[in-house]
């Protein structure tokens, strides 16, 4: 199991175990969001010590999971953000459990699959696609979802309709 969840934790790009502690962030000149990993709750933000209004925000999901903060006012780059949280999955989401389930079953010794063969003229055809090359594509959206790989780019960003846009 910790085989399947330490491989799951990769192609998200996020521990899956869940920590409440205090981290800080620099603020960015007259940007509202902040981006601050994969969290189960926030509990208080503050920047420069004074506590501020916030909401959380993660792409389409509608659960309870969030990766950024959308602060009441834009903040500048001098500024100290202090977020106290629950970060990582405190209950893991359903499918994601499905992920891990199927990670879980991937044989490690592996090898090829035969998808054809003949008899007159001897003839196999093996399948090159790994089992984790299946999961990943049959999983995608589930993963893409729960992401945190590409967030690492991110430099700015705008708020419109409540939305965050990365620019």
């Amino acid at each position: 199991m910790r085989i399947a969840i330490s491989k799951l934790e990769a192609l998200i790009c996020s521990k899956v175990g869940y920590i409440e502690e205090e981290r800080t962030f620099q603020g960015r000149d007259g940007m509202r969001s902040v981006f601050i990993g994969l969290c189960s709750e926030v509990k208080s933000v503050k920047v420069n010590s004074n506590s501020v209004d916030f909401a959380t925000y993660l792409g389409d999901n509608a659960s309870q999971l969030c990766d950024n903060i959308v602060l009441n006012k834009p903040t500048k780059h001098t500024d100290v953000i202090t977020v106290h949280g629950g970060f990582g999955l405190k209950v893991i989401p359903e499918e994601l459990v499905q992920v891990i389930s199927e990670l879980f079953a991937v044989k490690l010794a592996g090898g090829d699959k035969i998808t054809s063969k003949k008899v007159e003229d001897f003839s196999i055809t093996y399948d090159k696609t790994s089992e984790l090359d299946r999961i990943i594509e049959n999983y995608k959206s589930i993963l893409d979802k729960y992401s945190q790989c590409s967030q690492i780019t991110l430099r700015s960003g705008e708020i419109r309709n409540d939305r965050i846009r990365c620019i």
